[in-house]
């Protein structure tokens, strides 16, 4: 597997760390910067007893950026080393080598540093034709807690990690595409990120060249660690945005602030489904036996010990010749056996006004769905 050339690690060896490029983790490149014989090196991950070990081609395989390495390998044996004071010897898990001193600033010529940042000669050459631009992309490593911004927006934090750049032309200018380019070069999924942390998605705003060529932050991270920490499985869903402008700062935010609206709008909608059926419920509580509205002076009988209908509906009944119980049919004619429910003016009103709406909602239905009707005049 090809090693890759966007970001860098740490060599250590020694108790001396140096960062270097992967597209610099040559063994003859190495064997210079620490004086080693270059057939007998490996690396080593910090904390870890693994040994790694480079292809036929020299190079190292997929390492992780941003991670320390210790180098091991056989000093190069030759005059000034032997007139050098005596060796100590250090002992691994895969045998003793000895401990030489450092080499002096002639050793390390030939061998690029990430510091101050440079990017790699691979990345930087233009394409003859291509009408490119290259796009400055920073590696971050996300964290779990958060700052806040000049906005007083809590905005995720993170450590950056390495810069690189990428070649955008009028093919690969989504950010769909300028991920597939990092994933394909670093060996695992990477997202980007606008300033704020939230996630590039493809649309008409982002996928065009005025807004790589803004001059605004675009970052980058694993898949797998946003979604660890920010607990959302990141989908790369594209969003329409047909009326955005390419050079606006809150692109991105925009979109992502579009979906959670979306979000907010169906839990409103679904609330406000299940209050009308709640409200419903009430109401049909609530109604008269005998007009079918909603009661007013509300009467309860003590025969079933219910409410029977409104103060005038039940007087009414009673006035002409009613001799049973409106709810329960029971044989009751004495005013003694019924008694007016208090305090339920305001409440009986509140109910009326829904009852009025959904009337009107229902009387607006029937007129549209009657066929016999001509239809309205707009």
């Amino acid at each position: 597997m090809a090693t890759n050339s966007l970001g860098s690690v740490k060599l250590s060896r020694q108790g001396r760390k140096v960062g270097v490029y992967l597209s610099d983790l040559e063994v003859e490149k190495i064997a210079a910067l620490f004086n080693l014989q270059a057939r007998t090196i490996y690396i080593m991950k910090e904390n870890d007893e693994t040994a790694i070990f480079p292809g036929v081609s020299g190079r190292f395989p997929q390492l992780n950026i941003g991670a320390t390495y210790e180098v091991m390998g056989e000093p190069v044996q030759d005059q000034a080393s032997a007139a050098s004071p005596p060796v100590s010897h250090h002992s691994t898990p895969y045998g003793a080598y000895p401990t030489y001193p450092q080499p002096g600033p002639s050793a390390r010529k030939s061998f690029s540093l990430p510091h101050p940042p440079t990017f790699p000669a691979a990345v930087r050459q233009k394409v003859p034709g291509s009408g490119g631009y290259h796009k400055t992309i920073i590696f971050i490593s996300l964290s779990s807690g958060s700052v806040i911004d000049s906005k007083a927006k809590s905005v995720p934090s993170y450590n950056v990690v390495t810069h690189t750049q990428v070649l955008i032309d009028s093919s690969s200018c989504k950010p769909s595409s300028v991920c597939q380019i990092l994933s394909n070069t670093t060996g695992y999924e990477v997202i980007l990120l606008d300033s704020k942390c939230y996630p590039l998605l493809d649309n008409p705003a982002t996928s065009c060249m005025d807004f790589w060529k803004s001059t605004r932050k675009i970052l980058a991270t694993s898949k797998s660690q946003y979604e660890k920490l920010t607990g959302k499985k990141f989908t790369g869903t594209a969003i329409d945005l047909m009326n955005a402008e390419g050079n606006s700062d809150d692109l991105v935010s925009t979109s992502n602030a579009s979906v959670e609206l979306m979000e907010k709008v169906d839990r409103a909608v679904s609330f406000i489904e299940k209050f009308e059926q709640g409200i419903a419920t009430v109401i049909k509580l609530f109604e008269c036996p005998i007009c079918k509205s909603i009661l007013r002076d509300p009467i309860v009988s003590s025969c079933c010990q219910r409410l029977v209908g409104c103060k005038t509906c039940v007087s009414d009944w009673f006035s002409y010749g009613g001799t049973t119980c409106p709810y329960c049919s029971s044989l009751t004619s004495a005013e003694s056996t019924r008694f007016e429910l208090k305090g339920m003016q305001e409440f009986s009103g509140l109910l009326a006004l829904f009852e009025k709406k959904d009337q009107d909602n229902t009387d607006r239905t029937s007129v549209v769905s009657d066929p016999e009707l001509p239809p309205p005049i707009i």
